[in-house]
């Protein structure tokens, strides 16, 4: 029985030392912050890490510090979709 114990508290220790631990870094931005529609419809990151969104009332790029504003005045929605 001591033996089941031993290797039944190994097994144990050893599936927590491969888990992942922790959660991952999300940071949530309301259209506030960003000066922009409040849908989002796709988005991309290029080669330079920027991070490219469209939304109903253009596109907007993150650098990681700034938003970028790109809008495409009074087209129809679907076109920056």
């Amino acid at each position: 029985m001591k033996k089941i114990y031993t290797v039944f508290i190994s097994l144990l220790m050893l599936s927590n030392a491969f888990s992942q631990t922790g959660q991952p870094y999300i940071t949530n931005f309301t259209s506030d912050i960003y000066h922009g529609s409040g849908q989002i419809w796709a988005i991309t990151q290029d080669s330079n890490g920027l991070m490219y969104f469209s939304g109903n009332n253009g596109i907007y790029i993150y650098d990681g510090i700034k938003w970028q504003n790109y809008r495409f005045g009074k087209l129809p929605a679907f076109i920056v979709r």
